[in-house]
Parts: C-alpha cells; sequence; structure tokens
C-alpha cells in the first residue's frame, strides 16, 4: 500500500469545544503523527461514537459513509482506511446480561 496522509476531524456532542483534528501518516506499515506539516491526502470527518464504531470493527468505514455517518473526501482510499484504521472482526462481548 502507498503512503498517505490523513485527517481525522472527530467531532464530540457532548463537548462542542473538544473538537478534535489529527493527522497521521501512514508508511512502510507503519502508522504515525508525525509528517503534521504534509498535506493530507484523505480526511475522515464525523462524529465520535460512529468513527468508534468504525475503530473498533462494530461497522465498516463503507457502511458508515453509505448512511452518512462519516464522510471521506476521496472514495477512492476507502479500502486503505478500512484496512489501517479499522478492525476487520465484529468485537465479542463475553459478558452476560
Amino acid at each position: 500500500m502507498p503512503p498517505f496522509a490523513v485527517r481525522l476531524e472527530i467531532r464530540d456532542p457532548f463537548s462542542p469545544r473538544a473538537a478534535e483534528e489529527v493527522l497521521l501518516h501512514w508508511e512502510d506499515g507503519c502508522l504515525s503523527a508525525r509528517g503534521a506539516e504534509k498535506r493530507p491526502d484523505v480526511t475522515i470527518r464525523g462524529d465520535i461514537s460512529d468513527y468508534t464504531s468504525f475503530a473498533l470493527g462494530a461497522e465498516p468505514l463503507k457502511t458508515l459513509c453509505d448512511f452518512s455517518r462519516l464522510h471521506v473526501d476521496d472514495p477512492r482510499y476507502l479500502p486503505a482506511l478500512q484496512s489501517v484504521l479499522g478492525k476487520t472482526e465484529k468485537p465479542i462481548c463475553f459478558t452476560y446480561f
């Protein structure tokens, strides 16, 4: 997978002042926060709850984008973002209710 930079613009409705913007760089199989001076190749925008669902593997990125829960400004990066930032298997809960 070629190197790329992704900007995460994550909102938290419980703390509107705590909106986060993080720039991550993927290169040589490593994800890092270095390269902040680099312009992002792709941006993910959305709510923290939807981003968490994606990152933990509860929902794939494409599904969240299809339902307008997360926005990716360049859909060509969807497979790479899913591979680098998301999980491929859904989480399992071992707690009995």
